[in-house]
């Protein structure tokens, strides 16, 4: 019988050993959402997929439906986001990101624009590690608010709303989020005391 083959861009949000020599990636893809897959033999020295299961990579990927999981049968990296790796001013909060994103996100169900805008976002960090801490600080806070905002656990607030809607990333968006990043991060923390999380 044969598989649908299921092909996107994704950002590996973690990889984690299974068994003997299998991967568990959990990814962000574009057209599917959030998918934990299943790598055959990630771990052999001589699997073709080993190089491009970086953490924190954008990807394309294969995939395939099996009985329980999916599994990866194409993976390619399509972008390292090494430079932001290496500067831990950078590194921390985007990780932290990443890390939001695997805990809220549903499986196996896109999110309208979070895809687009993560992906930006990280190409932010990659473009301004170099930036003062503040931009940094204000970039992370974005980040969240579009995260929360996108996946509905973000009330409707007026002084927020140009840092969720529509609008285009770019560094004037993010220097605007000083004056209230204090007031914008309360309710980062409220909406995530919510959750549950």
């Amino acid at each position: 019988m044969a598989h649908r083959h299921y092909h996107s861009r994704g950002l590996v949000l973690n990889l984690r050993p299974l068994r003997e020599k299998d991967l568990l990636i959990t990814i962000f893809t574009e057209d599917l959402g959030l998918i934990r897959a299943i790598i055959k033999s990630g771990r052999d020295v001589r699997s073709k997929l080993r190089p491009h299961g970086s953490r924190f990579s954008l990807v394309k990927i294969t995939l395939v439906r099996g009985k329980e999981w999916w599994r990866v049968v194409g993976l390619e990296t399509e972008d390292m986001m090494s430079p932001i790796w290496s500067n831990t001013r950078a590194a921390v909060p985007a990780a932290r990101v990443f890390d939001l994103l695997e805990r809220l996100l549903p499986p196996e169900e896109p999110v309208d624009s979070l895809f687009t805008d993560t992906h930006n976002i990280l190409l932010m960090f990659k473009r301004n590690q170099a930036k003062a801490n503040s931009f940094i600080a204000n970039l992370e806070c974005l980040a969240v608010l579009r995260i929360l905002s996108r996946l509905g656990y973000l009330p409707s607030i007026p002084f927020l709303a140009p840092f969720t809607g529509g609008l285009v990333l770019d560094d004037a968006i993010v220097e605007s989020l000083t004056p209230v990043r204090l007031e914008a991060i309360k309710t980062i923390n409220r909406s995530l005391n919510q959750t549950g999380i």
